[in-house]
Parts: C-alpha cells; sequence; structure tokens
C-alpha cells in the first residue's frame, strides 16, 4: 500500500511540474538577401558553429571577383578588328 501511495505521489509531483508556462517559439530571422543564390547553402555553417553571414559575404566576394576576371579573359581574347571593320 506505501509502495502504491508513492508511485501515485510521484505521478502527481511529475504532472504538476510539468505544467508551466508553455516555451515561446523561437523567433525566425529573415534569411540574408544574397547576391548569388549558390551561396545560401553556406548559412547552414551557423550550425555548426561558424558565423555564417560573415562566410557567405567572403564566399560572394570570391564569386564576384571570378565573375570579373573571366570578363576581363573574354574582353583579352576578342579579335580586335569586332568593330565592324575590315581589313
Amino acid at each position: 500500500m506505501k509502495r502504491h501511495s508513492c508511485i501515485i505521489c510521484g505521478i502527481l509531483l511529475l504532472s504538476v511540474a510539468g505544467c508551466g508556462k508553455p516555451a515561446e517559439a523561437p523567433k525566425e530571422t529573415a534569411p540574408a538577401v544574397s547576391a548569388h543564390p549558390e551561396t545560401a547553402v553556406v548559412e547552414a555553417a551557423g550550425a555548426v558553429g561558424y558565423d555564417e553571414k560573415s562566410l557567405r559575404g567572403k564566399v560572394d566576394a570570391v564569386i564576384d571577383r571570378n565573375a570579373e576576371r573571366n570578363r576581363q579573359m573574354e574582353d583579352a581574347l576578342k579579335p580586335q578588328g569586332q568593330g565592324g571593320e575590315t581589313p
């Protein structure tokens, strides 16, 4: 009998302890706007402790520099007489 009453008291204590204010849902932050959608996966690095916004900004900068370099290379490879002139 004593054992049953201890079990019932334990169950009552646990049920009362579980009753409380509901925890607030975490506020969702708006995703960072980036010039390059392919760098969105970099934000997952925040889950393991990296500063995802800084990392994404650096990756965006590298992509921009690479695109500018590609444009320079294409301009350098264009033939000089492409302006419609005939030799």
